[in-house]
């Protein structure tokens, strides 16, 4: 899939793995399902990146454990979410 994604965004720089990309990374955003994504090692990653920042529009991680390790972490779409803005408005 990369191989073909490379043919069709030659501008995009591809990195080998998760962890490659975190480095030094302001903000990860998960845009995938990919269940590869959930077993990463996150404590791994926040000690990587600049600054440990977690956008997550497929809402494939759990938050909570997320903040726990020092994260800021925000996802898009989860029912409590919509709730909560529906409430504010």
């Amino acid at each position: 899939a990369m191989e073909k994604a490379r043919t069709v965004l030659p501008s995009v720089q591809f990195c080998a793995n998760e962890y490659e990309v975190a480095t030094s990374a302001d903000a990860l955003i998960i845009a995938t399902e990919w269940a590869d994504f959930r077993a990463c090692d996150w404590q791994k990653i926040h000690a990587t990146m600049a600054r440990p920042l977690v956008l997550d529009g497929r809402n494939l991680l759990n938050g909570q454990k997320l903040r726990v390790l020092g994260f800021e972490y925000d996802s898009f779409g989860r029912p409590d979410q919509i709730a909560e803005m529906s409430l504010a408005a």
